[in-house]
């Protein structure tokens, strides 16, 4: 029998607007988001208890945005994790708000040239802790005790799906502070490479895929191969209803 990809209980944590966002920075409770686009959707489902952990979801990318829109009464809009999006509201907020941040992803160079870019823009953030994102399950406790300790009031987690995911899980069910939780999937190695990573043409006209497209092999594979794979199981769980997770 035919399974789709698409799960209730993952489609009912996805929220759309600026509104949200802005409640969630705002909240005194423990908070993990993440994001989810054609790739990473999949990826998350198969996580043992990571829906459930996760208390909201972004979507990242255009094309997810639409499908969902086009199946769901609420729209939603692209709110990923980067200079295009989201990326300078959370950090503005963290800057006027003196709350500290805590980065965890890329290899050693990458985040180190990344913390640089980010304190150019940012020149009050306080950044209390930073580290590679190479690192084993059972390094999970100790690295937890580290942030613990650096007293960050919000964990950005740039280790791509799944391990994101399960990570951020991690932190959140063992750290007793009300710290925020993001993944940020690639965001940490882009601006590594150019602090502005989209050209500004890229933006104007949401076409942030293609410049991915003809910048990074892993990219087309996904984009030719993994995309329309999502799209026909996402829309097959419409179709067929009583073939879906999380019914």
């Amino acid at each position: 029998m035919v399974k789709s990809v698409r799960n209730k209980n993952l489609d009912s944590k996805i929220k759309g607007c600026r509104e949200s966002l802005n409640h969630i920075l705002a909240s005194d409770s423990k908070v993990f988001v993440s994001f989810v686009n054609p790739f990473s959707y999949s990826q998350i489902c198969d996580i043992p208890n990571a829906i459930e952990d996760i208390d909201v979801f972004y979507s990242d990318g255009i094309l997810f945005s639409r499908l969902f829109s086009f199946f769901n009464p609420s729209r939603i809009e692209r709110m990923s994790f980067d200079y295009s999006s989201i990326a300078s509201d959370v950090f503005n907020y963290l800057q006027d708000k003196k709350l500290t941040l805590a980065v965890v992803g890329a290899k050693d160079n990458e985040i180190d040239v990344f913390i640089e870019n980010l304190k150019q823009r940012f020149e009050f953030l306080d950044v209390v802790y930073h580290r590679n994102g190479y690192f084993e399950e059972s390094e999970y406790s100790v690295i937890a005790s580290d942030i613990s300790n650096s007293n960050a009031d919000f964990i950005l987690l740039g280790l791509g799906s799944p391990k994101q995911e399960k990570f951020g899980s991690y932190l959140k069910n063992h750290m007793s502070k009300s710290v925020k939780i993001f993944t940020c999937g690639g965001f940490i190695y882009q601006t590594s490479l150019r602090d502005e990573y989209y050209l500004p043409w890229v933006k104007k006209f949401n076409l942030m895929w293609l410049q991915r497209f003809i910048m990074h092999s892993f990219v087309r594979k996904r984009l030719l191969v993994d995309y329309p794979k999502f799209v026909l199981s996402y829309s097959f769980g419409f179709i067929c209803p009583g073939r879906i997770s999380g019914s």
